[in-house]
């Protein structure tokens, strides 16, 4: 994202001292400008505004489901760089219009954990989901169910990661810090999602922790080298 100070708006914060609402550009997580608006108090996102053009944003209208981008004034971050906080339990984010992939996809996730509970529902909707954990990722989709499929490295609490997770021809392979786990799944099943961070009213496999970022695609990337390496270089993640 382009922190100019001319770039479109990238997130609406509410705080909580009087439950008022505003938009912030990316160089505004950077300049103070949030933690000014917020003053002593807490900030937590109502709005992650999607960049690509299509405004499909991540949304939500519940005060108290809503993650945090503020804590007691200062702004959240991990590894020195600004991020979102999601708490576990019931927070999360919403898309505006429900995202389907109905055959290749290639989807990027900066994030770190503070815990895993059972599992971590990434994306879902319904009985649809893509879900994963320190040790392993499970895709249900369009009924479609093969359990785990195990990866090769574990994650860890409070630490960096870029976890990406592609299909190509069915095939569904996850990688973790631009190494593609050696471990696949088969599932031609439609994926579909309308929630970020949770599944439904589940509370117990909800992310605790913090994301940076969310990039998707309806198509594999060729250029997933690229890509990794450009996100890398952006966070320092590996």
């Amino acid at each position: 994202q382009d922190i100019s100070g001319t770039n479109p708006n990238v997130v609406r914060v509410r705080r909580s001292i009087d439950n008022a609402e505003q938009d912030f550009k990316a160089i505004d997580t950077l300049n103070g400008a949030i933690e000014t608006f917020c003053g002593v108090g807490g900030g937590f996102v109502s709005v992650w505004y999607d960049q690509s053009g299509s405004g499909n944003d991540l949304v939500q209208t519940v005060a108290g489901e809503q993650p945090r981008i503020v804590a007691a004034g200062s702004i959240e971050t991990f590894g020195g760089f600004p991020a979102i906080r999601n708490l576990g339990g019931s927070y999360s984010l919403d898309f505006s219009t429900g995202v389907d992939f109905a055959s290749d996809f290639s989807i990027y996730y900066p994030v770190s954990h503070t815990s895993f509970g059972t599992a971590v529902s990434f994306l879902a909707q319904g009985g649809t989901y893509l879900r994963y954990s320190a040790t392993f990722f499970r895709a249900v989709f369009g009924g479609t169910d093969n359990g785990n499929t195990l990866f090769d490295t574990t994650l860890s609490t409070d630490t960096k990661y870029l976890l990406s997770f592609d299909r190509a021809s069915n095939v569904i392979t996850a990688n973790i810090n631009g190494s593609d786990q050696s471990n696949t799944d088969t599932n031609a099943g439609l994926f579909e999602t309308d929630q970020l961070f949770r599944r439904g009213t589940n509370t117990t496999q909800t992310l605790s922790g913090y994301a940076y970022e969310l990039i998707g695609y309806n198509a594999t990337q060729a250029k997933k080298s690229q890509i990794i390496d450009n996100i890398n270089s952006r966070y320092n993640i590996f």
